[in-house]
């Protein structure tokens, strides 16, 4: 009788457990998305008049969405080493199911992941693209996709001057 009642209890705590873990992660107090930095990994100062190039997802991520990011950040550090270094471009991972980042949404008119491309003139957003082939790009394959990316950067980029 002893070990049922043991039994039992261990069972409920952890069924108690199990349901407080989900409530906390659906709430966002807990995330189990460790792999990506919000925000911007340049440490450097951005310069009045810059780009920044936004790799924007939701909570829930897909294996597609998760190669999306890779490949457009490693296109970055690729093409544009010395301008994230000198803070000329920034590039930001943004979560737009935060409620403080939801903004984003209509700003951009977001309907999924995206990467949009945005060049910033003193601290005001100037002009932005959507980089709306990168859903397409990414069967192609990590040299086609980085180089799209590495494109429509430089298209941009031309704009913002020294």
């Amino acid at each position: 009788m002893n070990a049922k009642k043991v039994i039992r209890t261990v069972l409920f705590l952890f069924i108690v457990a199990s349901l407080g873990f989900v409530v906390l992660k659906e709430f966002g107090v807990l995330t189990t998305d460790q792999g990506t930095k919000e925000s911007s990994e340049n440490s450097v100062p951005l310069k009045a008049n810059h780009l920044v190039v936004y790799y924007f997802h939701g909570n829930v991520r897909c294996d597609t969405c998760r190669k999306i990011e890779t490949l457009a950040n490693e296109s970055l550090k690729t093409h544009f080493s010395d301008a994230l270094k000198n803070g000329r471009l920034e590039w930001r991972v943004i979560n737009t199911e935060e409620p403080s980042n939801e903004h984003f949404v209509d700003e951009f008119d977001l309907t999924s992941s995206s990467v949009v491309v945005a060049h910033m003139d003193h601290g005001g957003l100037r002009n932005w693209k959507n980089l709306d082939q990168i859903w397409e790009l990414v069967a192609e394959g990590k040299d086609v996709f980085e180089s799209y990316i590495a494109k429509e950067t430089k298209q941009i980029f031309g704009s913002v001057g020294p």
